[in-house]
Formats: structure tokens, C-alpha cells, sequence
């Protein structure tokens, strides 16, 4: 799984497969738009224990770049309190995580190098970025960026250019807490009235959530997926504790996880082919026909049809106010909207508007204005849609968007090739994060139980104590 998309205000940080850019506005001109092309570290700016700083401005003396043909795993970004700069962070398929530092209202330059590197022991899969308040005994806040990684830990490296008084990088991390045998899928961390909490899910079907920064404090889980989570996304209004997140099982689950309570579900989607042509049925939507029960006609029933397949959603993203949900399906060319309404006592999820794409979508966000950001496949790369006046639907302003126009301009200097799935897979085609207990076909082989092996293993010692006694005869 990957986190190719984010957006911090009017900004945004997107993920090109191997290459990264963050797309930034220049001042109050909503018609103008900077892409910064967030550069790999060098071989001077790595370090096995921790990053060491580089400095943006000499580009010379930085090195080779080493992570230049490396797939990006995970981005973050984080307006500071006076808007002035835009925090950074990048994991890497090389286990590296870099912090950049892009000065807004500065002239702007075409790329940027790391100020800070990590060497993380495990892949990082998915970040946050946060800020933890200035304390009585500290002068400061502390910027933070989450990671959570494939052997389930949720770590937090600082993101800062302070150096002690050797010179060196005083970055420093802290392990916050640990998924049991599991990896982790996603990690949001929330301020909901001053009360700061970390939501964190995995491939066991369930979401943590911990007080922050004190995590030893355990709030709950959000329990009801029957597979492995894939997305978690979080409304960041003041005052609103829903969160949504999708998984394996097809299913799409709205949450308040102040009370870990679950308000909304949508059931699956499953695709039919027939001659080629997918054709998409959700199983909960009164919009939808009913599915024929062989009552069809000859010349119906004689079209060959593979069995359903369900729609894994990839990516499920909450609005900033928590009034709408937009979700990716893989492998299918739209994108789902869907409005929430009703009380906090009977809260459903109605289909608001399909969106469909030129290209393949591959993740979404929305923007604090309320506008939806839809990443695609090349040639495509990203589109956007904004609520239009006297119109309950978004309506497409890609043309008009200052951000995609940025974002294309730079992707067309590259020859760059988008993914078609943000889903992992293993050479058998099954995805890394199913846990299919079966799959290897041991455990009912007869000569591979336990019984079995116990019998043989006292029938052993029964043997070499004959054997003793043979000999003492």
C-alpha cells in the first residue's frame, strides 16, 4: 500500500511513482503555482543511526543521488503556525525518510534537497506529520513526522534542522507503541479540542486508538472489518471525530473514534465481465437494479460471465469538515462520492455523485476549500473538482486549476510511468497484505499434523531407551 497524495492548506505534495513534487501556491494568486521537485538523498546526507543535515542551497557538494530510480512509498506535509514554510516528509522503497523545508513567499526554486535523512530499520508504508505544543519545561513545539512501518511500529522522528553544540543533526526518534505481529496500513494523528490522539491501522482488521504523545494510554479499537485495512483518513475540523477507512473486505466503514463507535457502512462492490465489458454492482444501493435470477432471455443467458469479483477500495478520504467521503475502487476508471447525512444516532452514506476518469484513479484527497483532488494514471497524472454553485455535484476545474497545470508541466519533463495499482502483490499475483492461512497447503497434510508428530517423536524415545538398555545387557 501507498500514500501518493496529500494536501496542507492550498498546498499539495504528490507522488509520480519515483519521483516527488510539492505543488505550491504562490502567495494570495490562486492562478499561480509552483511545482518543487522534492530531489532522493545523497550519499552524504544518509546515516545508518540517523539523518544528517543538508543544506538546500549548496546543490553542489551534496553527492550522488543514490535513491533517484527508488519508488516512493509514503508523503506528508505540514504548514508552519505562520504559514510561512511547508514542512516535507518523503519515504522511500530504501528504507530512507526525508524532511524537506520549502520557504513560501521566497523565489521559489525547481527542486530541493533534503535538510534531514533517516535510515529506518523497516519500510516506512505510511507518515503523518504533527505538531506537539510547547510544554511547561519545553520553550517550543516540537515537529514531528509518524511513520508507521511493515513490522507494525508507529515511530516518531523529529523534524527539525537544530543542531547540538557539535554540529551534528540533533534529530532523534521515539518508538511509540507496536501492532502485534501485523504491519501497519495506516496512521493519522488528530487534535480534536486540544486532545491529541494517533489512529493507527493494520493488516489485522482493526484500528488503534492511543493517546498522544503518551501512547502507553490505550483508548480502544474500531473493530467490524473482516480483512486487512488499506486506508485511514480523518476529518481535521475542530470539533468533528469521524474518521473512515476501507479494507479487503470490500466494505467502506465510517467512525467516530472519540467514542469508537462505527455510524456507517457501505457493503461491497463487485464487478461482472462480460465480453470484455465491467460492469459494477453494489450490493446496498437502492439505486442500483436488482441482479437477474436466471429469469433472462436465451440470448442473455448465452453471454459468458466470469464470477464476481469485489472491488478492493484503496483509498477512502474523509472531507475536512466530515460531510462527504470519496472512495477509489482498484482497478475501476471512477471515483465514488458519497454524502453523510442524518443524526449521530442514524448516520448513512448516500451515493452523491460518480466521477468518472480519463485515466485510472489511484488515490484522492480533499482540499480545505472542499475541492477533490483525484490522482490518475499517466498521461492524466491528477484532476480536481470543486463544488459549484447551485449544484449539489463537483464539477471538473482541472483546466482551470493552477495545481494541475503545475504538476503536468513538470511531470511532462519526465518520462514518468504511474503504477496501475497501489496494492502490493507477490509473484503469484495475491496480495501481501491477505493473510491466507491456506495458501501454502500444509496445514491439512496428514504427515504435517501435530498429532502425528508427536506420536513419532515418543516412539523415538522409546527407541533409544531400548537401545540403552540393549547395550547395559
Amino acid at each position: 500500500m501507498r500514500q501518493l497524495l496529500h494536501c496542507s492548506g492550498p498546498h499539495s505534495i504528490v507522488a509520480l511513482h519515483n519521483e516527488t513534487f510539492a505543488v505550491v501556491s504562490e502567495g494570495n494568486d490562486d492562478n499561480a503555482a509552483v511545482a518543487v521537485e522534492l530531489l532522493p538523498p545523497t550519499e552524504c546526507s544518509i546515516d545508518d543511526r540517523q539523518g544528517d543535515c543538508v543544506e538546500n542551497e549548496d546543490d553542489s557538494k551534496s553527492g550522488a543521488l543514490v535513491g533517484a530510480k527508488i519508488p516512493v512509498q509514503a508523503v506528508a506535509s505540514m504548514l508552519s503556525p505562520d504559514g510561512s514554510n511547508l514542512l516535507c516528509a518523503v519515504s522511500r522503497s530504501d528504507k530512507s525518510l526525508s524532511l524537506y523545508c520549502i520557504s513560501i513567499g521566497a523565489e521559489l526554486k525547481h527542486s530541493s534537497l533534503p535538510f534531514a535523512v533517516y535510515k529506518l530499520p523497516k519500510r516506512a508504508c505510511c507518515l503523518d506529520l504533527t505538531r506537539i505544543p510547547a510544554s511547561d519545561d519545553e520553550k517550543s513545539s516540537i515537529d514531528v513526522v509518524v511513520a508507521g512501518d511493515l513490522a507494525g511500529d508507529v515511530t516518531a522522528y523529529q523534524a527539525s534542522k537544530a543542531t547540538n553544540e557539535a554540529g551534528e543533526n540533533a534529530g532523534t526518534s521515539r518508538l511509540l507503541l507496536g501492532h502485534t505481529a501485523t504491519m501497519i496500513t495506516g496512521v493519522k494523528v488528530t487534535a480534536d479540542s486540544g486532545t491529541m490522539r494517533v489512529l493507527s491501522s493494520d493488516r489485522d482488521e482493526k484500528v488503534r486508538i492511543s493517546s498522544f504523545p503518551q501512547t502507553c494510554v490505550l483508548e480502544g479499537f474500531l473493530l467490524g472489518h473482516t480483512a486487512f485495512i488499506v486506508s485511514l483518513d480523518v476529518a481535521l475540523k475542530d470539533g468533528c471525530t469521524r474518521c473512515v477507512t476501507c479494507g479487503g473486505d470490500g466494505t467502506v466503514r465510517l467512525w467516530d473514534y472519540a467514542l469508537c463507535k462505527e455510524l456507517a457502512t457501505l457493503k461491497a462492490v463487485s464487478t461482472t465481465l462480460e465480453k470484455g465489458e465491467e460492469t459494477k454492482q453494489e450490493s446496498n444501493s437502492a439505486a442500483c437494479s436488482d441482479m437477474t435470477d436466471g429469469s433472462s432471455n436465451d440470448k442473455d443467458s448465452a453471454v459468458e460471465t466470469t464470477p464476481p469479483r469485489v472491488l478492493v477500495p484503496t483509498v477512502a478520504a474523509i472531507s475536512y469538515d466530515g460531510s462527504m467521503v470519496a472512495v477509489v475502487r482498484d482497478g475501476f476508471d471512477s471515483v465514488d462520492i458519497y454524502a453523510i447525512s442524518g443524526s449521530d444516532s442514524n448516520i448513512s452514506l448516500c451515493q452523491k455523485q460518480s466521477v468518472k476518469c480519463s485515466s485510472l484513479p489511484l488515490s484522492v484527497t480533499f482540499l480545505l476549500s472542499g475541492d477533490l483532488c483525484i490522482l490518475t494514471k499517466d498521461p492524466t497524472f491528477i484532476l480536481q473538482y470543486a463544488p459549484a454553485e447551485g449544484s449539489k455535484e463537483l464539477c471538473c476545474v482541472t483546466e482551470k486549476s493552477s495545481l494541475c497545470a503545475a504538476l503536468k508541466s513538470a511531470a511532462a519533463r519526465k518520462q514518468i510511468v504511474m503504477p496501475s495499482s497501489l496494492l502490493e502483490t507477490d509473484q503469484s499475483g495475491q496480495l501481501k497484505l491477505s493473510k491466507d492461512k491456506d495458501k501454502s497447503g500444509v496445514k491439512h497434510e496428514p504427515w504435517n499434523r501435530y498429532e502425528r508428530k508427536e506420536k513419532a517423536k515418543h516412539a523415538s524415545s522409546r527407541r533409544k531407551r531400548r537401545k540403552l538398555e540393549e547395550k547395559k545387557t
